[in-house]
């Protein structure tokens, strides 16, 4: 007899994951964008290099150091996300040999994920 063992459903602990990608992108999950980013047009980037983490500033009106934020997909169904190649280079910290997904959470108003 077969021993079947069910999926649990997509995505993970609530579905507010970020995923850092090898190619530079911070992938955002449909529930972590509704919650966060749903009334931004993009978001400044910040390192907190002491604890490891980037901080995503949710920003309504286009500004100059502003990194806009893309549907990963012409419907708008599979989530979004904001390059982040030239960040990463910037502060000198290496891209993920694979894709790397992180739970996130909001302090301060920034939308938080930890490198570690």
């Amino acid at each position: 007899m077969a021993k079947w063992k069910f999926f649990g459903g997509k995505g993970g602990k609530g579905g507010l994951q970020i995923t850092l990608t090898p190619s530079g992108k911070l992938s955002i999950s449909l529930a972590a964008y509704e919650k966060w980013f749903k009334d931004s047009c993009g978001v400044l980037l910040a390192y907190d290099e002491e604890n490891r983490r980037i901080g995503l500033k949710p920003v309504s009106e286009p500004c100059k150091d502003m990194y806009a934020i893309c549907p990963s997909r012409a419907d708008r169904r599979g989530g979004y996300c904001i390059g982040v190649r030239a960040f990463f280079k910037y502060l000198g910290l290496p891209l993920p040999q694979k894709a790397v997904a992180k739970q996130a959470y909001e302090e301060d108003g920034f939308v938080v994920i930890d490198l570690d």
